[in-house]
């Protein structure tokens, strides 16, 4: 009994902290003003990330997935 309690607040653990940590730059974010050059930097953070795993799965040899480029 002990063991799926541990497990249950482990879970919801996990669960507050994605959320506090999707919630929370937005709560602070919400009555500040960024300058033009952030928010132009902020606009190419998906275009990286989008690259970054694309590169990483053509270059890193995953066992039990279809063969990709070398």
């Amino acid at each position: 009994m002990a063991l799926t309690n541990y497990i249950l607040y482990i879970i919801i653990g996990c669960g507050l902290a994605t959320w506090l940590s999707r919630i929370l730059p937005l709560v602070i974010l919400k009555n500040m003003t960024l300058s033009k050059k952030v928010i132009e930097f902020l606009s190419f953070v998906p275009i990286a990330i989008m690259s970054s795993l694309w590169f990483e799965s053509l270059f890193i040899q995953h066992i039990g997935h279809l063969p990709s480029i070398d």
